[in-house]
C-alpha cells in the first residue's frame, strides 16, 4: 500500500502529501530519532493529521486557533500567579495545542495500531517515553507553580491519554500516578466522550469541542473555515 507521503528530497525533510497535493517539510524534534535514523511512525503520526483533514468534505474543514479572548483569559489566570506570568505565551499555546492534539491524536494512535502493525514497536516506545513525560509534570511542586485551571485541564487530557494507553498495552500502572492524585475521574469522562463520539474524520471538531466543554475551555479557541493556499 502506498503511504499518504512521497518524499521528494530526504536531505532536506521535503515531501509531497498524496492526499492534498502539496509539499511540506517534515522534521523530527530530538530526542525521537530511531536507532537507524527512520522516524516512520512519528511521520506516519503527523500525516494522520493530513489525512483526517482532507478526508473531511469541503465544507466541514476548519483550522483551529486561540479566540480572541483567549489572551486576556489567560492574564486573569496568571493574575493569581506571578512567578509565571512570563511564560503566559507558552502555557496558552501548549494548552491549546493540547486540547487539539490530544483527542484527535489518539484516534490516529487507534487507526495506526491496527492499520500499521510493523509500527508497533515504534509506536509503543514513543507512547512510553510521553506516558514518561507526563508523569513527570504531577511533580507537587510544578503543579503549585502554575494557575489552577490549566494544571486541571491539562492533568485531565494526561490522565485520558494514559487511560487509554493502559488498556491498549494492558498495563494498568500507566494510569495509576493519575488515580493516586485523584484526577482519574475527569480522565474517564473525557475518555468516555472519545468512546461514544462519532470516530470519523468529520467527527473531531466535535470531539475537541467536547472535551473543551468538560474542561471549562469553551471561548478559548475558534474554528476558521480551512482554505488550500496556493
Amino acid at each position: 500500500m502506498r503511504g499518504p507521503m512521497k518524499v521528494i528530497d530526504a536531505s532536506s525533510g521535503l515531501m509531497e502529501c498524496r492526499v492534498c497535493g502539496s509539499c511540506h517539510r517534515a522534521s523530527l524534534q530530538s530526542g525521537y530519532e530511531r536507532a537507524d535514523g527512520k522516524p516512520d511512525y512519528h511521520i506516519c503520526y503527523q500525516c494522520g493529521f493530513v489525512i483526517r483533514l482532507f478526508e473531511t468534505p469541503p465544507e466541514g474543514r476548519f483550522d483551529f486557533g486561540p479566540a480572541p479572548e483567549a489572551s486576556s483569559k489567560m492574564d486573569a489566570l496568571l493574575a493569581d500567579a506571578p512567578s509565571v506570568r512570563s511564560t503566559k505565551e507558552m502555557l496558552l499555546n501548549g494548552l491549546l495545542t493540547q486540547l487539539r492534539s490530544v483527542p484527535i491524536g489518539l484516534r490516529i494512535d487507534d487507526w495506526l495500531w491496527t492499520l500499521c502493525p510493523d509500527l508497533r514497536e515504534e509506536q509503543v516506545a514513543s507512547i512510553r517515553l510521553q506516558l514518561r513525560d507526563n508523569a513527570q509534570v504531577l511533580n507537587p511542586t510544578i503543579r503549585r507553580s502554575f494557575p489552577r485551571k490549566v494544571v486541571k485541564a491539562n492533568t485531565a487530557m494526561n490522565a485520558a491519554f494514559a487511560q487509554f494507553w493502559a488498556t491498549k498495552l494492558e498495563d494498568p500502572s500507566v494510569s495509576l500516578p493519575y488515580r493516586s492524585i485523584g484526577a482519574d475521574a475527569e480522565g474517564k469522562s473525557l475518555l468516555d466522550a472519545f468512546a461514544t463520539m462519532d470516530s470519523k474524520p468529520s467527527g473531531d471538531c466535535a470531539l475537541v469541542d467536547c472535551w473543551a466543554k468538560e474542561l471549562g475551555l469553551l471561548g478559548w479557541y475558534s474554528w476558521k473555515p480551512y482554505t488550500l493556499e496556493a
